[in-house]
């Protein structure tokens, strides 16, 4: 699958992006555990990067999800 930005940007990527799964489980998604279930976003510039972990820091102190959020953000 390819990332399309003409067709969303990164900002609607991330949205959608909490919306699809539980980023408060470090190595699993509910009965699927693992290193490749891990909460992750991986960016391939320093602006996604920054949007990335401004959005983590307002979804924390939102306390949106009730716990901690585990979601790593790294580059790709």
């Amino acid at each position: 699958m390819v990332w399309d930005t003409a067709l969303i940007d990164f900002s609607d990527l991330l949205k959608l992006f909490w919306e699809c799964h539980d980023p408060t489980q470090g190595m699993a998604q509910g009965n699927d555990t693992g290193t490749q279930y891990r909460s992750g976003i991986y960016f391939t510039a320093p602006e996604q990067a920054a949007e990335a972990r401004a959005m983590v820091a307002e979804l924390t102190t939102a306390r949106a999800f009730g716990q901690p959020i585990v979601t790593e953000v790294l580059a790709l």
